[in-house]
C-alpha cells in the first residue's frame, strides 16, 4: 500500500536504482522504495536533482514543499493517472456557463457549511445553534460567485466565533491567516495547507483538471479546484483533528513557537499533528450511500469522481453531507 512520507530534516534526496535515497544533515541514510510512495511532504531544506524530479513525474508522485513556518509554498506534481480531453473540455464549459458554475459552487459551499454546523452540533448536545436554513436559502438564491462567497464567509466567521468557546486551554478569538498569530490559527493554516494537497492527490486520480475551478477563480500557477474540494473536507477532517488534539490535551502550548506577530508549530508539534491527520485519513467507517466501509482518504477521491460524473455524464452532483 502506498503511503505519504514526511521529511522534517534537511538533507539530500536522490534516485537509487528503483528507490529513493535520503541522506540527512548528519549523514544518516534511508532507502525509500519508490512503489510505497504516494506523496512526499518536505519541511526541511532539501537538495534534489532533475533526474529524481523526472523519476517522480513518471511514477506520478507529488512532492510538496513547506517553509520553516510550516506554510505551504509549492509542489512538484506527477503527470496524473488519467487524462481525458473530453472531460477537460466539459469541465471548461461548466466553468464558462455561469448557471452551471453557480450550481457546482453552491454545492461546495453547502457541504462546507453542513460540516461546520455538524461540528458545532456535536458540542451542543446535537442541537444546531445557527440558523442553517436561513443561510441555505441565501446560498440557493445567490446571484453571483462574490455574493455566494460572502455568505460562506459570514457563516465561517460565526463558526470560528463559536469554536472559540469550545477549545480548552487555548485562546481563539478570530481567524487570522497571514500570518497566524496564535496556536489555533497556526494549526488551522497548517492543516488547511495539508488538506489542499490531499485534494490535489485525489483529483489526479480522476479525469478532472485541477486548474479549472468553480467557487474559486481559476488562475495562473495554482490548482484552484483543490481549494474548491477542500471546502468540503476542512471542517470534517482538519477541524475535527484540531478539536481532538486540543481538548484531549494531546498538543500543548509549548509545542508552538512565537515570533513577533507570528505563531507556528514546532517540529515536535508538527509530527503529532501530522500523525493525527494520517490516522484520520486512514480511519474507516461505513458509508451508507456507497453501502461499504471506506476511509476518509477514499471519501475525498469519491467526491472527485462524483463531480467528474456530473461534468461528463450528467449525473447530478450532490455534495457530501456527513451524518456522523
Amino acid at each position: 500500500m502506498k503511503i505519504d512520507y514526511y521529511i522534517f530534516n534537511s538533507g539530500t534526496l536522490s534516485r537509487n536504482n528503483f528507490n529513493v535515497l535520503f541522506i540527512d544533515s548528519d549523514n544518516k541514510k534511508k532507502i525509500i522504495p519508490i512503489k510505497t510512495i504516494e506523496n512526499i511532504f518536505i519541511f526541511g531544506k532539501i537538495n534534489l536533482n532533475s533526474d529524481l524530479i523526472l523519476y517522480f513525474g513518471s511514477c506520478n508522485i507529488n512532492v510538496h514543499f513547506f517553509n520553516h513556518y510550516s506554510t505551504y509554498k509549492s509542489s512538484i506534481t506527477g503527470v496524473g493517472l488519467q487524462h481525458s480531453g473530453n472531460t477537460h473540455l466539459a469541465q471548461a464549459k461548466h466553468c464558462l456557463d455561469y448557471d452551471k458554475r453557480m450550481y457546482i459552487a453552491r454545492q461546495f459551499v453547502i457541504s462546507g457549511i453542513w460540516g461546520m454546523n455538524k461540528n458545532l452540533k456535536s458540542y451542543n448536545k446535537g442541537e444546531s445553534i445557527l440558523n442553517i436554513k436561513k443561510i441555505y436559502d441565501k446560498i440557493n438564491n445567490s446571484s453571483n460567485i462574490q455574493e455566494l462567497m460572502g455568505y460562506e464567509g459570514y457563516f465561517r466567521k460565526l463558526y470560528y466565533k463559536r469554536l472559540g468557546f469550545i477549545f480548552k486551554n487555548f485562546v481563539f478569538n478570530k481567524r487570522i491567516k497571514r500570518p497566524p498569530t496564535d496556536e489555533i490559527n497556526a494549526m488551522i493554516s497548517f492543516g488547511n495547507s495539508l488538506c489542499y494537497n490531499f485534494c490535489l492527490n485525489a483529483i489526479k486520480q480522476t479525469f478532472l483538471n485541477s486548474t479549472i475551478s468553480f467557487l474559486h477563480e481559476s488562475g495562473e500557477r495554482r490548482h484552484s479546484l483543490c481549494l474548491d474540494i477542500s471546502e468540503i473536507f476542512k471542517p470534517i477532517i482538519i477541524d475535527r483533528v484540531i478539536l481532538n488534539l486540543v481538548n484531549n490535551n494531546i498538543i500543548k502550548k509549548n509545542m508552538f513557537i512565537k515570533d513577533t506577530d507570528f505563531c507556528y508549530i514546532s517540529e515536535k508539534g508538527k509530527k503529532i499533528f501530522i500523525e493525527a491527520i494520517e490516522n484520520k485519513l486512514t480511519s474507516t467507517f461505513y458509508y451508507r450511500k456507497l453501502n461499504k466501509t471506506i476511509s476518509y482518504k477514499s471519501l475525498i477521491i469519491s467526491e472527485c469522481h462524483k463531480l467528474c460524473k456530473h461534468i461528463l455524464c450528467g449525473e447530478k452532483y450532490k455534495s457530501l453531507k456527513i451524518d456522523w
